[in-house]
């Protein structure tokens, strides 16, 4: 059961190495994953082909919070939630994957300062 996989990730190195160490691939670089690991991955959790892999990970570029559809694999979705701007998230309405942005709050400076 794919949950229970999750849950005990680490008793499966396989995809714990997966879930933890990968970044997706760019362009002129031998590292990362791409489309072939995301079809691997989602087979190793025995989803369907269609269902949405979001990853929190590095940003892509120093602007966004997210990119949909990145590195040019259908419904792989990264999210990059510490940026200053604020973060962002995604949420689903019926059926879709919608992103979210928050604004930055002035709380957070205050929130800072505590000690």
């Amino acid at each position: 059961m794919p949950e229970n996989d999750l849950i005990n990730v680490r008793y499966r190195a396989d995809l714990a190495k997966e879930l933890t160490s990968n970044r997706v691939e760019r362009p002129g670089s031998m590292n990362g994953y791409n489309k072939n690991d995301i079809k691997r991955f989602r087979k190793l959790l025995d989803l369907g082909s269609r269902t949405a892999v979001i990853v929190g990970h590095t940003p892509l570029d120093p602007f966004a919070s997210v990119w949909t559809d990145a590195g040019t694999i259908r419904s792989h979705h990264i999210v990059y939630s510490g940026h200053n701007q604020g973060p962002s998230i995604f949420t689903q309405s019926t059926g879709k994957m919608i992103q979210v942005s928050y604004p930055y709050e002035p709380l957070i400076k205050l929130i800072n300062k505590i000690r």
